[in-house]
């Protein structure tokens, strides 16, 4: 009685392990720069399926399909942000979509959805978030440090990321370490234009180990996703070590200089760097060799060990 069942079920079965639609990938950057192009890549394996259609959505709302048994194979809808002068057509088709001269307003969610043509009709869809960037106009400025700092004076400097969209993620180092977060203020303001400044103080108390011959080098960086990047520096001297100067020695920007860390939205992947810099946490040089201190933990255990051994005799009479 259930034979014509059992006969379905492994029928389905058969056809969906000969025919699947799978591995949907959408591989974009998550951010372009404004007026640049974008280029979309729709990976799937359709294991014996046919392709049915193609379509990309931003949101909810389709605005491109790619039907390879129609004529044309490809149609064009208007939504937000992208009209047909949008897609460059030689370069769109079944597994790629380019947009060109992106406007803030293409920033937002896309989607490319497959279908498979019989005898599976099977639809899967992939994702990702498109951030579209404005960058800075103008250049990163460091401001409020002195030339000559003595011991124990307050050491405050400032780093100004102008307008951008999103705004500017800024990080600071000292003498190639990075800053703890806890000596950082970091604020956004938004610009008559729309656009968001960064500003981002870093604050320390000058002790002896922040200064190598003398000399403090103190950098802040700016970046927004991968897509830009820029950064400031300056050296001050330790008053009374012989350094002259009436200003703070060095005013470079390094246009391609990459974060030690950041502290605003997403972020690149962070470089190797030589541990934290902070005014309570470096009260002495650490030791050259590591094995010339012996951690807490290792410590106890020792204690632990010789209080046992100690008291073993007395606890068997």
């Amino acid at each position: 009685m259930h034979a014509p069942l059992v006969l379905l079920f492994l029928t389905v079965a058969l056809y969906k392990g000969t025919f699947s639609l799978r591995d949907v990938k959408l591989i974009v950057p998550d951010a372009v720069r404004l007026g640049e192009s974008l280029s979309f890549n729709c990976i799937f394996q359709l294991e014996g399926d046919s392709l049915y259609t193609v379509k990309w959505y931003k949101y909810q709302d389709e605005f491109y399909r790619y039907t390879p048994k129609e004529s044309p194979p490809t149609k064009v809808f208007a939504v937000n942000g992208i009209t047909e002068n949008s897609i460059q057509k030689d370069k769109s088709n079944g597994t790629q979509l380019t947009l060109r001269k992106v406007t803030k307003e293409m920033s937002g969610l896309y989607s490319c959805e497959v279908s498979a043509d019989a005898p599976s009709f099977q639809t899967a869809p992939a994702s990702r978030t498109i951030t579209v960037v404005e960058p800075p106009r103008g250049k990163l400025i460091m401001s409020g440090l002195k030339s000559k700092y003595r011991l124990g004076d307050v050491i405050v400097a400032n780093c100004t990321a102008p307008g951008s969209k999103p705004a500017a993620n800024i990080s600071w180092s000292i003498n190639n370490r990075i800053a703890e977060r806890k000596h950082v203020t970091q604020r956004q303001r938004i610009l008559d234009d729309d656009l968001e400044q960064t500003i981002s103080t870093l604050k320390i108390h000058a002790r002896h180990y922040h200064f190598i011959d003398g000399r403090l080098n103190v950098k802040c960086g700016a970046s927004i996703y991968q897509v830009y990047w820029e950064s400031a520096e300056r050296t001050v001297v330790l008053d009374g070590m012989g350094q002259h100067g009436s200003g703070a020695l060095g005013n470079n920007e390094h246009q391609g200089w990459t974060p030690l860390w950041t502290n605003v939205g997403k972020h690149t992947p962070l470089p190797p760097t030589e541990g934290f810099i902070g005014e309570e946490d470096l009260l002495e040089p650490a030791p050259i060799n590591g094995a010339a201190s012996m951690s807490l933990g290792h410590l106890e255990v020792l204690l632990f060990w010789l209080t046992s051994a100690l008291l073993t005799p007395f606890c068997q009479q």
